[in-house]
């Protein structure tokens, strides 16, 4: 099998794994030297919208306690669009609606089981990177945050 094929059964192997996410747990980790105070962790539902063969929107909607115990509602729209033709899945934010996206990474196959930013999004001055991985029963996601008021990991566990 070329590698080109095997990079598009891995990314349709993601993408199945997208459409059934139905739940999410996360947990941020913040550098406490930063002093940004997002160390916790957060629940969630999602509903996963198929826009069309090669778009998914998720709708998550949840709460998230913060390690002193505050706790706050959150609400994000994400949209996961897959290119065979350039062997990745990319991702936006949909904050300000479908029209104004923000982007985020385009997901390339690192092996069967992990897809990674191909190169970081540019926040001003902090860098975003992600990691996809594909487990038994759910689908982790892995951001970096690095900045100069900023060091943050945050994991997100769809399930």
């Amino acid at each position: 099998m070329k590698l080109d094929e095997m990079n598009e059964n891995i990314l349709l192997e993601f993408w199945e794994a997208l459409k059934k996410v139905k739940s999410l747990h996360f947990q941020a980790e913040t550098n406490p030297m930063n002093g940004t105070g997002w160390s916790g962790s957060g629940k969630g539902k999602l509903l996963v919208s198929l826009e069309n063969d090669s778009q998914i929107v998720f709708h998550e909607k949840g709460l998230w306690m913060s390690q002193h115990g505050e706790n706050l509602n959150f609400f994000n729209i994400f949209r996961w669009s897959l290119d065979l033709t350039k062997t990745m899945i990319s991702l936006e934010h949909l904050r300000r609606g479908p029209n104004q996206p923000t982007f985020l990474f385009d997901l390339k196959p690192v092996n069967t089981s992990c897809l990674t930013s191909a190169a970081a999004h540019i926040c001003g001055k902090d860098l975003y990177c992600g990691e996809m991985h594909k487990k038994i029963s759910e689908l982790q996601f892995l951001w970096t945050i690095k900045g100069p008021k900023k060091d943050e990991t945050l994991i997100y566990n769809y399930f």
